[in-house]
């Protein structure tokens, strides 16, 4: 984790791999002794459990992994682990952890109406991946990635460049081989439903400032969310009953850093106004110097 990573938030982060890690041991347990039925009508995704009102199988899914094969919960576990890192300073843990399970429901969603058969079953944590990658991918457009492409990390210029990739081979793996039933083992319509997701989010409870799902008539007006610079370790401070003198250089670093805090404790979303204005003075005077 960075150094000016809050402890107390990247548990969150850590709790969800473990989630996913325990739920792959325990899956791997059940089948096992025998339990490879109970996880098919009870945890597993599938259009028969939905018709049975398992509705709950739309996010458990998610935390589940191929038993037979290891590198399916590495993958997402790293991927867990690099996007959610940088995402969790900036989103907070209500958002961060509402991301996943919004990603979870509605690729399970999107993948159910391209799968009716009773038959098909998904797994995996991929599709609320996509949903984190797209954040992501909006927050830091222009910014540098390293993927590993057959093991071999390759950097690509800008992030956003990789998302319209991902989106264009997943739109031709539907369209060419999981519409007409070829076999394959990559679920490229939750993968489309994930990456939906991430955008409404990022749109509805990102962009807008605010956690919550409101009505667009409703929302705040949307701004742009700081990079990630504005994120400082701390514990947090009491909002002081006076006015400070932001004209004083010293004032302006004590109220820098009670915003700070407050973005710690509360996320960027809680700062009014006029705090926002103060950060943007304090970043505009550390650039002069």
């Amino acid at each position: 984790m960075r150094a000016d990573y809050p402890q107390e938030r990247s548990r969150a982060l850590v709790w969800l791999l473990c989630a996913v890690i325990t739920a792959f041991i325990l899956e791997m347990c059940l089948i096992q002794f025998g339990g490879a039925n109970f996880l098919a009508r009870n945890l597993v995704l599938a259009s028969e459990n939905l018709r049975s009102y398992r509705v709950w199988t739309l996010l458990s899914y998610s935390f589940l992994h191929d038993p037979k094969n290891l590198l399916h919960v590495l993958f997402s576990a790293l991927g867990l682990y690099f996007i959610g890192r940088e995402l969790l300073p900036v989103l907070g843990t209500r958002r961060f952890l509402s991301l996943y399970g919004v990603g979870a429901v509605v690729a399970g969603l999107v993948w159910t109406c391209f799968h009716l058969n009773p038959t098909d079953s998904l797994v995996g944590a991929s599709g609320a991946i996509c949903a984190f990658f797209v954040v992501f991918a909006c927050l830091y457009p222009e910014r540098p990635i390293t993927v590993l492409f057959l093991f071999i990390p390759v950097t690509l210029p800008k992030t956003k460049y990789l998302a319209w990739t991902l989106f264009a081979l997943d739109f031709v793996g539907l369209v060419f081989f999981e519409l007409p039933g070829h076999l394959t083992v990559v679920a490229h319509s939750a993968h489309l439903g994930g990456m939906l997701a991430g955008l409404l989010f990022y749109q509805l409870a990102v962009k807008a400032h605010d956690w919550r799902f409101t009505l667009p008539w409703r929302r705040r007006p949307q701004e742009v969310i700081p990079p990630a610079w504005v994120v400082k370790q701390g514990k947090q401070a009491a909002t002081p009953a006076f006015q400070v003198n932001l004209t004083e250089r010293e004032h302006l670093k004590l109220e820098v850093d009670r915003i700070l805090d407050k973005i710690n404790s509360k996320g960027f979303g809680s700062l009014t106004p006029e705090e926002r204005k103060t950060l943007d003075e304090a970043r505009e005077m550390l650039s002069k110097h």
